[in-house]
């Protein structure tokens, strides 16, 4: 399949999907409905009401419009930093990152790290580095990362009620545990927590 004779979907399809056997990611594409699996979304209108607005969650741009679960991100993520997806030139190219300046409001939200094409690089509190790439919808944000060696990899959905979130606070809640994810601390117990 050549690229020129392709649009973006029938390549993601083709050079991603199919290759790496992601069989719950899926490019729906103009339907009107989202494929299973899914998560729903809700939002709490100004009259306190709870509003559906899963179908208007995701986005149909190359940007936005894959329809993916935790575990399938974790294996794209994977190949990703592992070498195995892209040829080992563009890999480097995408490791290329730079200190984000462009939009005041994303340095606020994510201020540590540097960007790329398409990745961020974010340190780890037990050295090196992570790569990830954020995704926000109406009331859906997902965040995956994988170790900058591709072994280890996670992904962290949070749900919420408002749009748009307090993006500062959900990208330190989501940072530190994908910190303590990849640094493989083992996991504080509380009394709460103690088995009986």
């Amino acid at each position: 399949m050549q690229a020129g004779d392709a649009n973006w979907q029938e390549l993601v399809g083709h050079r991603v999907i199919a290759r790496l056997g992601l069989r719950d990611t899926s490019m729906p594409g103009l339907g009107p409905h989202l494929p299973d699996p899914h998560v729903n979304a809700y939002l709490t209108g100004a009259d306190g009401k709870r509003l559906d607005v899963t179908e208007h969650s995701f986005q149909h741009t190359a940007d936005s419009g894959v329809v993916s679960t935790s575990a399938d991100l974790n294996t794209f993520f994977r190949a990703l930093a592992g070498g195995t997806l892209l040829p080992a030139e563009q890999w480097r190219e995408m490791q290329q990152t730079v200190e984000r300046t462009d939009d005041p409001d994303d340095v606020t939200e994510m201020p540590e790290g540097t960007y790329g094409l398409g990745l961020r690089k974010i340190p780890l509190s037990c050295g090196g580095f992570h790569y990830t790439h954020e995704g926000d919808g109406a009331g859906v944000n997902s965040r995956p990362a994988v170790s900058a060696d591709g072994r280890r990899a996670v992904t962290v959905f949070i749900v919420t009620t408002t749009v748009p979130p307090d993006l500062a606070a959900l990208n330190r809640a989501t940072g530190a545990l994908v910190d303590h994810a990849l640094c493989d601390k083992p996991a504080k117990r509380s009394p709460m927590s103690q088995a009986y």
